[in-house]
């Protein structure tokens, strides 16, 4: 079936109904064209069933028409192409029929790739700065993305993959524009297609920028999806970098040269400040604003003041005024003034500047001190009060007067105000008040208060704040006079306060009691701040001395502490009495100390050791039976012994001492603290303890219980031989019992490993020897050989040390030489047996029993055939007679062979001899030998080679 949509079917259906009616007329006028059919159960197209298979070919310039797929062959309304065919049949044409429309089956859809990416832009609207302006500049981001050859068939998730810019991140630089820019890189995420993103970066401007046009650098970095797919994707990432114009304008600048205010708590006082247009500009209608942000400093009504300049050219200094009033209550601290410039610039445009910070610094509240009073007040009578007051300032004072504002009630005032006069500061002037004392007052300490009045530089009068002034009231006598005062007080410790006082009165006294009170918690009577001590009876001019145990607290030394005593009393008239106090003071010497430091540590990580350290008592006193304690919680410090006497110390004296102390092997070397507690005994018999001393001490690094270098470690391959070991205590104390093992591995062997030695002292070296053994095959080359030692310490503990390594070196065995004395004896043996040969040789080399008789050789062989020797049998001399021929024969008359000539005859060479008589047959024939000396060959010839 062909497939077909429904437009194309309305389409189909209004040709059907043309091409019918054409195909009418043409009937009628009998112009019949064959049409071929076309089978109704399917089209050309379809490859199974081909109906088209006998269909005749369509002529040139004509074209085929298409027939409904439900339409039987031979219908009438098949369509004609160029306006001719109709179909020629035997039937009338027929109107065409309505046909259903055939449903549109779904189009399998064909996988789509899409490619495409974000086109990224940036802007930036507001680019205008000025000089010295700290502002945010927003940056705008905008994608454009687009979409390669994209058609209807590109879907919209498609085109948003591709063109969306993701994890978009901004980063400006200040490129060449005389900025600052304070913002880091800013993240704005995903940015579709069509959007616009901002980021907004902080900036501050250069004081000195120039105005003009700047770039500055805008880096946007993204990712996007290059081309996507159905079962695939392409992520790229994408780093672009844009210049923006930044625009800098001149601007007016100022800045505050200075600040001048005359200001005083409870005041009003002028503010001068001077500012300079510092811009490149000048300008017109300019005012400055100035406000205060603190309430206790105010400007006017509201809080600020304006003040006109008007034209303020670039360069100039203009100053303003403004009245401030700072509160009463205000303190003495910088007040801060914000200052603002309105201004109109040379283009016309109405301008404020940026916050310009002046800091105002009122003087002080003007102040004054009453000092050095004293009193001639006694009970029930007239005395003055005098003393000094001191203007402290600020300021100069005009007409100041000293009034007393306030007494007690037993106190009357003849004159309450004195005039003082001018007062600069600093300046001080004297007083004298005139005061009566009434006969019911009891003596002791009374308290005025009084206030100076002055008159500012402004002509306001003015008061100080209240001043109070006490003043000792005495009675009628001094009945008491203290006259010695010994206190031997010491800091962190008690001591004796001893004192001795004379009653000056004329009547005996009964009941007495002294008492003495502290006037300072640092230092207490008793178990207190007073303690009471009795005396009695005290008759006039005598003394009563009276002792405290008073304890001085931490910090007193060299510091002295006001004490006050007491006398109370019943007179001869019974009445109970009590004396005006008698003050002193004591001075407690300063603590007792001590120092310490480290003269020598031979502490090492693994050992023990001995630390010495030196003791200095720094005073002030002398003290007795010094003991010293170490004092450690350090896991690796042990210590040996922990305590050390001292003795005796003067102040100033110093003395060592010495601990052992163990380091163990887990400790760190360096450099160490260790405490030390002293206790002593002090001049009144006390035992007292210090706070704990700190020295440093060295801790060295672990060294090897033995130092062993070797003397002589040689051995050839395929030998033995004793290497020999210098062994050294290293460490700092005597070791007993040491044995020494030494092992080795192939091709190295150890016949006697073991060697013992009985005491090693610090220092002390011994040899030590082993017999190494060497295989033959080893090669020549250093080998290993291990020693480790076992020993015990001075504690008792037996120790083991871990191997010491010792290079042996193997070499190849030297070639074998002969003794010395051999050769010698070689040589005599040789030179002997030259001798013996010669001898035997001269002498024929035989001995026979008959020596002085000839022994003729009997020749056998007749060379003639005669029975004639012929020549060469015999010679008178021994020799063989070659005859007369010179030339023939083979012997000469010396007995030698001879060459030439030849002899018939065999001779019979001796066995055992070189020649033999036979004594039983007195036979003088000659043996032949076993061995001949020479040969004649069984040819009868013989040649000089063959003679020996």
């Amino acid at each position: 079936m062909e497939v077909v949509d429904v437009a194309a079917v309305s389409r189909r259906r209004r040709w059907l109904a043309f091409l019918a009616a054409v195909a009418v007329v043409v009937g009628a006028v009998g112009v019949v064209v064959d049409v071929p059919t076309v089978a109704a159960t399917g089209d050309c197209s379809d490859e199974e069933s081909d109906p088209c298979a006998d269909e005749p070919t369509t002529e040139p310039g004509e074209t085929e028409t298409a027939r409904p797929t439900d339409q039987p062959a031979g219908d009438p309304t098949e369509e004609p192409t160029d306006g001719q065919s109709g179909a020629e049949t035997d039937e009338p044409p027929q109107e065409p029929t309505e046909e259903p429309p055939q449903p549109t089956p779904t189009p399998t859809p064909e996988p789509v790739t899409v490619e495409g990416e974000p086109d990224v832009d940036v802007f930036l609207p507001d680019n205008t700065v000025a000089p010295g302006e700290e502002r945010r500049l927003v940056v705008q981001i905008a994608n454009g993305g687009t979409v390669d050859g994209e058609g209807l068939d590109t879907p919209p998730d498609g085109r948003s993959a591709v063109t969306t810019a993701r994890d978009v991140s901004v980063e400006l630089a200040d490129g060449d524009a005389p900025v600052t820019v304070d913002t880091a890189e800013t993240a704005l995420g995903d940015l579709p297609s069509g959007s616009v993103a901002e980021a907004g970066f902080d900036v501050r401007v250069d004081e000195d920028a120039d105005p003009g046009v700047y770039d500055l650098d805008v880096t946007v970095e993204y990712g996007y999806t290059e081309e996507i797919s159905d079962d695939d994707s392409d992520r790229e990432t994408e780093e672009d970098t844009f210049e923006v114009a930044l625009v800098v304008t001149e601007r007016g600048r100022f800045v505050i040269d200075s600040v001048d205010a005359d200001l005083q708590a409870g005041e009003t006082g002028p503010v001068e400040i001077e500012l300079e247009n510092v811009g490149e500009e000048d300008l017109r209608d300019a005012t400055v604003t100035v406000r205060s942000p603190n309430d206790d400093l105010r400007l006017g009504e509201d809080g600020e003041a304006v003040r006109a300049v008007g034209d303020w050219d670039d360069g100039d200094d203009e100053e303003i005024a403004v009245d401030a009033t700072l509160s009463a209550e205000a303190a003495e601290q910088a007040y801060p003034l914000e200052l603002t410039v309105s201004y109109t610039d040379g283009d016309g445009d109405r301008r404020t500047s940026e916050v310009l910070v002046a800091s105002v610094v009122p003087d002080g509240e003007q102040s004054f001190s009453v000092s050095d009073v004293t009193s001639t007040l006694a009970v029930g009578e007239e005395g003055r009060v005098d003393g000094v007051v001191e203007n402290d300032g600020p300021r100069d004072v005009e007409t100041a007067a000293i009034r007393v504002t306030d007494t007690d009630d037993n106190v009357e005032l003849r004159e309450s105000v004195v005039v003082l006069g001018d007062l600069e500061e600093d300046d001080e002037a004297d007083f004298s008040l005139p005061v009566s004392v009434s006969d019911t007052a009891q003596p002791g300490e009374r308290r005025l208060t009084v206030v100076i009045e002055y008159v500012t530089e402004g002509g306001e009068l003015r008061e100080s704040d209240p001043i109070q002034v006490v003043v000792d009231v005495s009675s009628e006598t001094r009945r008491f006079e203290l006259t010695s005062v010994d206190a031997r007080l010491q800091a962190t410790d008690d001591g004796p306060l001893v004192l001795a006082i004379v009653n000056r009165g004329d009547e005996t006294l009964t009941d007495a009691t002294v008492s003495l009170a502290s006037r300072s918690s640092a230092l207490l009577v008793g178990d207190g701040l007073n303690d009471t001590r009795f005396v009695g009876r005290w008759p006039p001019g005598e003394s009563r001395v009276v002792e405290y145990r008073v304890r001085a607290g931490n910090g007193t030394g060299d510091q002295t502490y006001a004490f006050e005593t007491t006398v109370a009393f019943e007179d001869e008239e019974g009445q109970q009495r009590r004396s005006d106090g008698l003050a002193f003071g004591a001075t407690p010497l300063a603590e007792q100390t001590f120092a310490a430091r480290t003269v020598e540590s031979t502490l090492r990580v693994g050992e023990e050791g001995r630390v010495r350290v030196a003791l200095t008592n720094t005073g002030p006193t002398a003290v007795s039976d010094v003991g010293v304690t170490l004092v450690t919680e350090a896991p690796t410090v042990a210590p040996v012994e922990t305590e050390a006497a001292v003795g005796a110390l003067a102040p100033a004296e110093t003395v060592e001492f010495a601990l052992p102390i163990e380091i163990t092997e887990d400790a760190a070397p360096g450099t160490r603290q260790l405490s030390y507690r002293v206790a002593y005994t002090d001049d009144d018999g006390d035992r007292r303890r210090t706070e704990p001393l700190t020295t440093d001490v060295d801790i060295a690094p672990e060294r090897d219980t033995f130092v062993v270098d070797d003397l002589d470690a040689t051995v050839a391959a395929g030998d033995s031989d004793v290497v020999e070991l210098t062994l050294t205590n290293n460490r700092g104390v005597t070791v007993t019992d040491v044995q020494a093992k030494a092992f080795a591995d192939d091709p190295l062997s150890v016949a006697d490993d073991q060697v013992f030695v009985s005491s090693l002292a610090p220092g002390e070296s011994v040899t030590v020897q082993f017999t190494v053994s060497a295989a033959g095959s080893a090669a020549e080359k250093l080998y290993r050989l291990s020693v480790d030692f076992l020993y015990t310490t001075p504690d008792g503990d037996t120790e083991l040390t871990d191997p010491v390594n010792v290079g042996v070196n193997v070499v190849q065995p030297a070639p074998r030489q002969l003794p010395d004395w051999l050769v010698p004896l070689l040589v005599g043996f040789v030179i002997l047996l030259v001798a013996a040969l010669l001898l035997r040789r001269r002498f024929g080399g035989g001995t026979s029993t008959t020596p002085d008789r000839e022994a003729p050789v009997t020749a056998r062989g007749d060379p003639t055939g005669s029975g004639d020797p012929g020549p060469g049998v015999a010679a008178e001399d021994g020799g063989i007679d070659e005859g007369e021929d010179d030339h023939g024969g083979i012997g000469g008359h010396d007995g030698e062979p001879r060459t030439g000539g030849s002899v018939a005859a065999e001779v019979d060479a001796p066995t055992e001899p070189d020649w033999f008589v036979d004594e039983a047959d007195g036979s003088d024939e000659v043996a032949a030998p076993k061995e001949p000396d020479w040969f004649v060959g069984g040819d009868g010839d013989a040649s000089a080679g063959d003679a020996e």
